[in-house]
């Protein structure tokens, strides 16, 4: 390593005055591009905030333009790029070997983005935690949970473990369990679901809404209404939909047992029930 510094000091004495504005010159140059091809992509990126891939290119270009205008500098100063090099691949040999989690990290960030698996803006579970994507970086994700806190998940992490992004299809399927009452007429009971799912506006005509016997529970009768929905409307569609379940089976005089269990489920998942 002192031959590589010996080789890169030695003609230091030698610099001239019109070398180091020469440099200098060409070192706020690249600044200045860097920060030109940065201001550009920032508004391209205002007009595709959820785009991942422009955000990635936008540091590759200022850090390749920063990279290569200071070696041009470098090679007006009289410096032998070829030394410099090697010995700059000598010190990224030695940082790899210091913060390999780190380069994974970078790495799996690369995949991630062109994966698209999610976006900013998308809502994803991954290794227990949910939240909504706020930034995509390099090392890692932020997510902001329903209760507004902040989460940084390592890319790494992403690329070990599954993601489900919750809010990647326009639509989902919810699924409402009901439980009433032994005696209770099923298939009016199922009529009540369906007409309960066919007034809530929010409710999609295609697919169609539909119900299922589950099971005889211990007191009573399982029964579940799936309907499909917006994504962005799910939340909502919920509340109102199991309002409009309990009047109609109050009006039709059939109980309900208590506790209704909601569930939500993605295109592919089992419901699950509670006993």
């Amino acid at each position: 390593m002192n031959s590589y510094y010996d080789q890169l000091t030695q003609h230091l004495p030698h610099l001239t005055f019109m070398m180091l504005l020469q440099a200098t010159i060409t070192t706020l140059l690249g600044v200045i591009l860097a920060n030109a091809i940065s201001y550009i992509f920032k508004h391209i990126i205002a007009n595709n905030p959820h785009s991942p891939q422009l955000r990635l290119l936008k540091r590759i270009l200022f850090y390749g333009i920063l990279a290569l205008f200071i070696l041009m500098a470098l090679q007006q100063l009289g410096m032998n790029l070829n030394i410099l090099l090697g010995a700059a691949g000598i010190l990224t040999v030695a940082l790899g070997f210091a913060s390999q989690t780190s380069a994974t990290n970078f790495i799996s960030g690369i995949f991630l983005v062109f994966d698209k698996a999610f976006k900013v803006g998308d809502t994803i579970k991954v290794n227990g935690f949910t939240g909504k994507v706020i930034n995509v970086e390099t090392m890692s994700i932020k997510l902001a949970t329903a209760d507004n806190q902040y989460v940084r998940i390592p890319n790494e992490m992403l690329i070990k473990n599954p993601i489900i992004n919750v809010s990647y299809f326009d639509t989902r399927r919810y699924d409402l369990i009901v439980r009433v009452d032994a005696d209770t007429d099923i298939n009016l009971a199922q009529t009540i679901l369906l007409q309960s799912a066919l007034e809530e506006p929010m409710t999609l005509e295609t697919p169609e809404p539909s119900t299922l016997f589950m099971d005889f529970t211990e007191n009573g009768i399982s029964l579940r209404l799936s309907a499909w929905v917006k994504t962005n409307k799910l939340s909502e569609y919920k509340n109102q939909l199991a309002k409009r379940v309990q009047k109609n089976f109050s009006t039709n005089d059939i109980q309900l047992q208590t506790p209704i269990v909601l569930i939500s489920s993605s295109k592919n998942s089992v419901p699950e029930t509670k006993d």
